[in-house]
């Protein structure tokens, strides 16, 4: 969100649709590398996986016995 600008997060199944129906802004990478994924069902969660994650997400991942 802009600076002053109000944000609403949004959590669970379609997040990012109501992110972008709120006037949030998709990020494409390019300005956020760290910003890999938007993650509400298990799938994104591997399809975050594939990308890379941070330790603290492998390290559960791992646990989990993905």
């Amino acid at each position: 969100a802009r600076p002053r600008a109000h944000f609403a997060p949004a959590f669970e199944g379609r997040s990012r649709l109501r992110h972008l129906a709120g006037g949030a802004a998709e990020l494409d990478g390019s300005d956020a590398p760290s910003v890999r994924r938007d993650v509400d069902t298990p799938a994104d969660l591997r399809e975050a996986a594939l990308l890379g994650v941070g330790p603290h997400t492998a390290k559960l991942l791992a646990r989990a016995g993905w």
